[in-house]
């Protein structure tokens, strides 16, 4: 049985049994329908459904993106209508869904009248992963223009909208207005820096050579962030997509240089595995989990 019929008897029998408006049936059949290419469907369930969550919104997303040389550019510029028309403010995944394909965003994120958070981040994030960091850092200093004068999508930065830029600033080797955006994003906007932004930060001075400074910062996270493994989770894939010049190794030459230092310490050992999360070494994280596992020392909270 071909992709289509299996994905269509599946739907036959949710309405069989009574479950077809059960919400994560309804985001299984999206997500199924995507994956077979049947937008029409896809696009069928997702608007018969009498509510939605972020998961119904992200597999409506990716539904469209995975066959998006085949539509017309009013076929993608609906998408990005019915996802604005609503409301809908997404999520990580929902912005690291559109990075892949940032000419064509760009070519509809200039076309939408009324921007909101995520077109924003998206575009600005899509600059950075794509080699673009000039237009990325100009997108950013034009959002934070119109929230100045009170323009008519005020809108501030966020915490995703500061990974975007200091993505763009690691990318150029712009240390100084690196420092400055960091600054900026803790006392004007007073966004607390999470494990993204410090392992941006410490990617923008390994670029200009600046070890000591990396190192410094690192610690700092260290001491600031305080859930470093979930806060690994909820961003790894935003940081992967990057690819930051040095990948992990810098990252686990301090990790593991501190470790030597304070064996004892676990915050050392989360920035490690974090350090690994975002590079997609997961086996490495995973050998890091039985190192302090030998040793006696207890990972509290989300494990990696």
């Amino acid at each position: 049985m071909d992709c289509s019929k299996s994905a269509r008897k599946c739907h036959g029998q949710a309405i069989k049994f009574g479950v077809v408006d059960n919400l994560p049936v309804c985001n299984c059949l999206i997500h199924t329908y995507g994956c077979c290419g049947i937008l029409e469907f896809a696009n069928k369930v997702f608007l018969e459904m009498s509510r939605r969550d972020i998961a119904s919104w992200n597999s409506f997303i990716d539904a469209y993106l995975d066959k998006w040389w085949e539509l017309d550019l009013w076929g993608m510029r609906r998408l990005w209508l019915v996802c604005l028309g609503t409301g809908f403010m997404g999520n990580e995944k929902t912005v690291a869904s559109v990075l892949s394909r940032v000419g064509l965003a760009r070519r509809m994120f200039d076309k939408i009248r009324y921007r909101n958070q995520v077109c924003w981040n998206a575009i600005i994030l899509g600059h950075c992963i794509h080699g673009n960091p000039a237009d990325g850092l100009e997108l950013f200093t034009d959002t934070v223009d119109r929230c100045k004068v009170g323009g008519e999508e005020g809108i501030s930065p966020d915490e995703i909208s500061f990974v975007g830029v200091l993505s763009d600033c690691a990318w150029a080797r712009l240390v100084t207005e690196g420092r400055n955006y960091f600054s900026q994003m803790k006392n004007k906007f007073v966004i607390k820096p999470n494990f993204a932004h410090y392992w941006c930060m410490a990617n923008i001075y390994v670029g200009a050579e600046l070890s000591r400074e990396a190192e410094e910062i690192l610690r700092q996270m260290s001491d600031c962030v305080e859930d470093l493994s979930s806060d690994s989770v909820l961003w790894a894939n935003l940081l992967i997509s990057c690819r930051f010049r040095e990948g992990a190794t810098f990252g686990e030459r301090i990790a593991t240089s501190l470790i030597e230092k304070e064996p004892k310490n676990l915050s050392y050992y989360q920035l490690l595995m974090n350090v690994y999360g975002v590079a997609g070494q997961w086996e490495d994280a995973a050998r890091v989990k039985q190192l302090m596992k030998d040793r006696g020392i207890e990972l509290l909270g989300v494990i990696l």
